[in-house]
């Protein structure tokens, strides 16, 4: 289980442009994680940009991105930087005097921390452990190489 401390600041009006409303928030978490060690800390900045159909309507087109900048690396956070990006367009429609809805698709972008190069080592030596154990329970006694490295120098 992750348990986070989060500290954000928003701020509601950061100004108009092009007749829309531009919006943000600033969180800070600490996150940590039941049987592993360390602590995450990560970075969130947000930035929403609504702009009403019609100047009479309360109904709008929302764009938004999300940022998760993670600052340091633990057992359970291994990327340094851009760990993901969080995208939504949305439509805003409010459904109460303090509350608002977004209806809408979001796109979560996580980027890669794996190096493929790194796995394609792993399953080239995955393949050559295979081959050998086949090679001891059929009785052959081929000694050659069973294969290369694929990393290249």
């Amino acid at each position: 289980m992750e348990h986070r401390l989060v500290e954000h600041v928003a701020w509601s009006n950061l100004g108009k442009v092009r007749g829309g409303q531009l919006s943000g928030r600033l969180r800070l978490e600490q996150r940590w994680r039941d049987g592993q060690t360390g602590t995450g800390w990560r970075l969130r900045p947000s930035l929403r940009y609504t702009i009403l159909f019609t100047s009479r309507s309360k109904v709008g087109l929302t764009l938004s991105e999300e940022p998760f900048l993670d600052l340091n690396t633990t057992s359970f956070q291994s990327v340094h930087g851009l760990e993901r990006l969080r995208s939504l367009v949305a439509i805003t429609t409010p459904i109460g005097r303090h509350l608002s809805a977004d209806i809408g698709f979001m796109n979560q972008h996580v980027y890669p921390i794996i190096d493929l190069l790194c796995v394609a080592n792993h399953l080239d030596l995955l393949v050559r452990q295979i081959v050998a154990r086949l090679r001891r329970r059929c009785g052959g006694n081929d000694r050659r190489p069973a294969s290369r490295s694929l990393s290249r120098t």
